[in-house]
């Protein structure tokens, strides 16, 4: 068995300290005058977007353009009902097919408050099933604690998905925001075997959702991963990781479970050399075979209990400071979302093949001409934010850049200045906008961190 937790601090001090102050000025203000509550939440139940602009200016003549009680009162906001204990909940993807999600909600849930979230994917042909099973290994204070939701196929799970699985996998968490009341920064993703695969991938491509991942003998199926892993990895940064695998017997092995533990130590290895927060758990057969504390639906075997302190460990984890230094490798336009920072599609053709045979020249270093490969068909992002400037490169990437600031970065009016890739592209001042931030709430069903300015910079020219 191995642990290797790493404990990162990110960010600029003295950003740090304005975010600070800036964030006791919002706590300390007075709660949003009654109206204004009741505007916000007439604007988020509009489903007409003409009924929502002259709401959203009503709002902003309420609040006398002040952002600050109109966040307050966006963060206040109910605006979720009482449910069944069980349900559907249908999602329109972009192509107009329509995907289901199953949940279970906690046995008291009370729609006025947050509930963690534990989304798990499928080795199922029924989510209803991949949800029984993935509570069995639960004790029953996380399942009376958490919210569980099920997709009735993985979206965005492999490292070779269609270039929609992306778009479709945001949908699919917009509406089961919109239905159900949950943390978003206590969302956490949980699988075994091909599920856990699943989760390895959705949790690297979509790393700005999750606080933290909690995998069962699954490792990510990407190609060349000695070389490929180490970069996949870093955007897993802000999420705690827990692997748990099998060890292989000194007699005999199927060679999934050799397969699985041969790269979760390699892993763990390199997660440490990342900075990445990962606790690799090695157990002997016997111990995965610990029976659920629930029987399992026929036809199933008994899944282990995660009553380890490692799981409770994870499941107290929250997402960071909204704010801090971000990156991120990725494929598609969707893939590229780091928070306050997101890439839009490739420039140039993007790598869509599923297969992928790199053949090193003579004379050169082979693992490192296939890492070059390798990054020459992804794109790169990163970005920080360093007080009055922010600073973004990239690789391969983008045919534009958005910048979604935080309402407490831009409370005040300031100057700003954008540099990408060492080249200054906004110089302004900016400040918080009452209509963009209810209208990217709206959008993204994000209401616990309101945003108050958004910047979308082109390959050529810019638009506030």
């Amino acid at each position: 068995m191995s642990a290797v937790p790493i404990r990162i601090t990110k960010g600029n001090a003295n950003f740090a300290l304005m975010i600070f102050a800036v964030a006791i000025n919002f706590v300390l203000a007075a709660e949003p005058p009654q109206e204004l509550q009741r505007q916000v939440e007439a604007y988020f139940r509009e489903y007409e977007s003409k009924t929502r602009d002259k709401t959203a200016k009503e709002i902003k003549e309420s609040a006398h353009g002040d952002a600050a009680p109109v966040a307050e009162a966006v963060r206040n906001a109910r605006l979720w009902e009482s449910l069944p204990h069980s349900g559907e909940i249908l999602t329109t993807l972009p192509n107009k097919q329509q995907i289901r999600a199953v949940y279970s909600l906690p046995k008291e849930y009370d729609p006025a408050r947050p509930y963690p979230l534990i989304w798990c994917t499928s080795n199922e042909a029924h989510p209803e099933l991949t949800i029984l099973n993935c509570q069995a290994r639960f004790d029953s204070q996380v399942v009376n604690e958490f919210v569980f939701v099920a997709p009735e196929r993985n979206l965005d799970g492999e490292f070779h998905p269609k270039m929609d699985e992306p778009a479709a996998f945001e949908a699919m968490m917009c509406d089961v925001r919109r239905k159900i009341h949950t943390d978003s920064d206590r969302w956490f993703i949980v699988g075994a075997d091909n599920g856990g695969d699943a989760a390895w991938m959705t949790a690297i491509w979509h790393a700005h959702v999750f606080a933290g991942a909690i995998v069962i003998s699954g490792y990510p199926h990407v190609p060349y991963p000695e070389q490929l892993d180490p970069l996949l990895l870093e955007n897993l940064r802000d999420v705690a990781i827990l692997s748990i695998w099998t060890a292989p017997s000194e007699k005999a092995s199927d060679d999934r479970t050799i397969r699985v533990a041969m790269h979760n130590r390699a892993l763990v290895t390199m997660a440490k050399n990342a900075n990445v927060s990962l606790t690799g758990l090695e157990l002997r057969d016997s111990t995965m075979a610990k029976s659920t504390p629930t029987p399992a639906p026929a036809g199933h075997t008994a899944a282990p209990i995660l009553d380890r302190p490692e799981v409770d460990t994870v499941l107290k984890h929250r997402r960071p400071d909204s704010a801090g230094p971000v990156s991120r490798w990725f494929r598609y336009a969707g893939q590229g979302n780091a928070g306050w920072l997101e890439g839009g599609s490739r420039t140039g053709e993007p790598w869509t093949a599923d297969t992928i045979s790199i053949a090193p020249s003579s004379g050169v270093d082979a693992s490192d001409f296939i890492t070059d490969v390798l990054k020459s068909k992804l794109s790169d992002l990163s970005g920080e934010i360093k007080d009055q400037r922010i600073e973004i490169t990239s690789r391969d990437c983008c045919s534009s850049i958005t910048l979604r600031l935080p309402v407490e970065l831009v409370a005040t009016p300031r100057k700003l200045t954008v540099r990408w890739n060492d080249r200054t592209r906004f110089d302004a001042e900016v400040h918080a906008d009452i209509a963009t931030m209810l209208s990217e709430a709206y959008e993204h069903w994000e209401l616990q961190h309101p945003i108050g300015c958004k910047i979308t910079l082109r390959s050529q020219g810019e638009e506030k």
